[in-house]
């Protein structure tokens, strides 16, 4: 997705194994990722995670501190805004 516009999506999570997170789009595709261990995702709240899609592209979390993401700093604080708390 480098290089390409990111849009912010609520992403459902649906249950956790292991390092596995399984999470699902707004669209009812379920997805899973790994997650580092001791790697807290970007909580919105209610069961909600924050993540981002491209054009055409599967949507994945982001991580608490938005490392996963290459984003601007612009990007990185209107994200920010988002979190509760």
């Amino acid at each position: 997705m480098s290089g390409q516009p990111l849009t912010p999506v609520a992403l459902a999570i649906q249950g956790w194994h292991g390092q596995m997170v399984s999470v699902a789009h707004p669209h009812g595709v379920i997805q899973h990722w790994a997650v580092p261990p001791k790697t807290p995702l970007f909580a919105l709240g209610d069961g909600y995670v924050l993540g981002v899609t491209g054009p055409g592209r599967d949507a994945f979390p982001l991580d608490e501190k938005l490392r996963w993401a290459k984003l601007t700093d612009h990007e990185r604080a209107a994200l920010k805004q988002a979190q509760p708390g």
